[in-house]
């Protein structure tokens, strides 16, 4: 069931969040308690799972089994695309997910590298980044979102160490806090984790994307970061 324009139903989830300390870079986010979870993936070939050897070692798959705990009533709906942009998630994805009327009690967005590669600029890049988040808080207005920031892809092997697609990757993880931020959803930054990180130590054959070693340590990060 879709919840769009629920204004009412977005105030009283709004009021029901769990408010954090929110010093620093903490702020309120809406958590949904559900036994049963229905997670939805948006977004990028990360997202899709790309370079993991099988789709069960996905950073995504991963999460939704600890999520879940193995429960096999949990349902699981990954349509991220290999190749989108922020502008293909908000043409292409969302109306789909909309015409298929699909309930949610976890919504994930992972989108960013790709436009990048497409030199999106920065601010066409945040704010078609804001209008995703926040429709997919109107759609989903208890659901607990978690937007995941951008990679620093120049941490691979394929763009070493690029000025201008570090400062473009470092500008658009911040608009994607900031639209997280905005739509009292959870935060994975995933420019600090590239960093942070021996990404060349876990890559796939194609040296961009993750492979096993390296979607599992994505999925670490997450759950640390989400707890």
């Amino acid at each position: 069931m879709m919840w769009r324009g629920a204004t009412s139903a977005v105030i009283s989830a709004i009021a029901a969040a769990a408010l954090c300390g929110c010093g620093g870079d903490r702020w309120p986010v809406i958590h949904n308690d559900s036994p049963h979870r229905i997670v939805i993936v948006f977004g990028d070939s990360l997202a899709a799972g790309v370079g993991a050897s099988t789709p069960d070692h996905a950073f995504a798959a991963i999460m939704f089994s600890q999520l879940t705990n193995g429960d096999a009533s949990s349902e699981f709906d990954d349509i991220a695309i290999s190749g989108a942009t922020v502008a293909d998630v908000l043409d292409t994805q969302l109306p789909d997910a909309e015409a298929r009327a699909l309930d949610a009690t976890d919504v994930w967005l992972c989108v960013g590298g790709n436009d990048i590669f497409h030199g999106t600029p920065t601010d066409a890049f945040s704010t078609t980044e804001h209008t995703v988040v926040a429709r997919l808080r109107s759609d989903w207005p208890k659901a607990h979102i978690v937007v995941f920031g951008v990679p620093d892809v120049t941490r691979t092997p394929l763009l070493p160490g690029l000025a201008q697609f570090h400062d473009m990757a470092s500008a658009d993880n911040a608009a994607a806090k900031d639209a997280a931020r905005e739509s009292q959803a959870d935060f994975v930054d995933l420019f600090s984790f590239t960093d942070s990180e021996n990404v060349a130590g876990q890559l796939s054959s194609d040296s961009l994307h993750p492979d096993d070693t390296g979607h599992a340590a994505i999925a670490a990060y997450a759950d640390k970061k989400l707890r």
